[in-house]
């Protein structure tokens, strides 16, 4: 009878090991994983993102004509603060006018702050991130501020291309201060880079309104390097590989593999990350909607995919939303990256290799991140002696207007491009949407042989 109940007893300890240890390594690892909450919960804007991507750049004009020109979210999060209270102040309690290119110019001349998206915003896209409903029917793309008087603020919300938009002006705004010290911080040190406004400059060869680099002399900035985590030598690193898609399933262990060409697939009952030869990570996860569809609002959309972006121990650069299409419940977002206070984006050919326009693609469809593709490679700067060119802008929109004949430029700005090859600065010139690119390096002058 004794040996019975100690079987029994040592049967009951087995089970119950096995039923903690089940509990421990499949509960206990999806609630650690943050795809579990990313999947099965909604979002509030505001709430833990810390990604914020709306903005491009922020400039600021302190006087001298000359714009100290910021891409970095992180040392601009009270800023960007600041600004969106007072922009939403302005809205909702402004006086209205219309607003055109000779105000703009004018504007332009002093003290200001030029706050510029990679994307047009109409009312109800405004609206939903600030709270406020500017009464236009055009897009725009940028915000303008200036103070007047001790306390007065004018906002104006302008399209960078054409130039017309409408402006808001708040007799009485209590936290002028706080506009006038971003402004009076935006001084240029001696030897740094800088920006100009081809508007205030009468630079007519532009269509709209550019910020571009007009620093004589030498300008110097920092290479890069990039890293694919999970190639090794040119070849896909398999092991490397199934402990970076880990981070996309709620329990890995339950995750089967297959292979279909050259194209690695892992799944389990509910998504699916498949992994392309050219260096990009796809993912997609399957809801079973019934009656639950919502509306699509672009604050709280927007919010999830900056979620699943800032949660995702894999991507390692800070990103910047660059367009969106939107479609009944759905809205995929676009993002690159930001980098050494420069923006990082795909060549034209890598787009047409990849399939991507953007580094990052983030579909949000009822509120939940549905999809995901992004090229995996990482960027940083190199510790390695910074690079110069004294290549000015000036030089590159005489190449570009003789070699394609044109008369305007659309766009000119200067950043870092992935070309597939490797990371390198370019001036990036845009003609009616078609993008020419010229790089800021400085050639390599031949070296004269001489005879021993």
């Amino acid at each position: 009878m004794f040996n019975k109940f100690k079987s029994l007893t040592i049967t009951f300890l087995i089970l119950l090991a096995v039923y903690q240890t089940n509990k421990l390594w499949f509960e206990g690892f999806s609630s650690h994983n943050f795809f579990y909450s990313i999947l099965n919960t909604g979002y509030e804007r505001g709430s833990a993102s810390a990604t914020e991507s709306e903005i491009e750049y922020i400039a600021i004009n302190n006087g001298s004509g000359k714009y100290l020109l910021t891409y970095d979210k992180n040392s601009m999060v009270q800023i960007r603060l600041d600004l969106k209270k007072a922009v939403g102040a302005a809205v909702n309690k402004g006086r209205l006018s219309d607003y055109d290119r000779n105000m703009l110019k004018e504007d332009l001349k002093g003290r200001c702050i030029v706050v510029h998206y990679a994307f047009d915003m109409d009312r109800d896209i405004f609206k939903s991130l600030f709270d406020a409903e500017p009464n236009t029917y055009k897009k725009f793309d940028s915000c303008l501020f200036t103070v007047s008087g001790a306390d007065n603020l004018r906002a104006a919300l302008f399209g960078s291309d054409n130039l017309e938009g409408v402006v808001y002006e708040l007799e009485g705004y209590s936290d002028i201060q706080n506009i006038t010290q971003i402004i009076d911080a935006g001084k240029i040190a001696e030897g740094s880079r800088y920006y100009i406004s081809s508007v205030q400059n009468n630079y007519d060869v532009f269509t709209g309104n550019e910020f571009i680099p007009a620093q004589t002399g030498e300008t110097y900035y920092y290479s890069i390097s990039e890293d694919n985590p999970v190639n090794g030598d040119g070849a896909v690193d398999v092991a490397a590989l199934n402990s970076y898609v880990n981070n996309y399933f709620d329990n890995p262990v339950l995750k089967w593999s297959s292979m279909d060409g050259d194209t690695y697939i892992f799944s389990d009952e509910r998504r699916v990350v498949k992994y392309y030869p050219q260096g990009v990570m796809e993912y997609k996860v399957y809801y079973g909607y019934t009656d639950n569809e919502e509306e699509a609002d672009f604050a709280e959309y927007l919010s999830a995919a900056e979620d699943f972006l800032s949660n995702d121990v894999n991507l390692k650069n800070e990103v910047y939303l660059t367009d969106y299409i939107a479609s009944e419940n759905t809205i995929t977002f676009y993002f690159d990256y930001k980098l050494d206070n420069f923006t990082l984006s795909l060549s034209e050919d890598m787009k047409e290799r990849t399939g991507l326009k953007s580094f990052a693609e983030v579909s949000v469809e009822n509120g939940r991140v549905t999809g995901c593709k992004r090229y995996t490679s990482d960027y940083q700067t190199t510790i390695k002696e910074p690079v110069y060119t004294d290549k000015t802008f000036l030089e590159v929109i005489d190449k570009v207007l003789y070699e394609t004949g044109s008369e305007y430029l659309n766009g000119l700005k200067l950043g870092y491009l992935e070309t597939g090859g490797s990371a390198g600065l370019y001036y990036i010139v845009d003609i009616n949407r078609n993008i020419y690119t010229e790089s800021a390096e400085n050639e390599t002058e031949p070296q004269e042989e001489t005879e021993e």
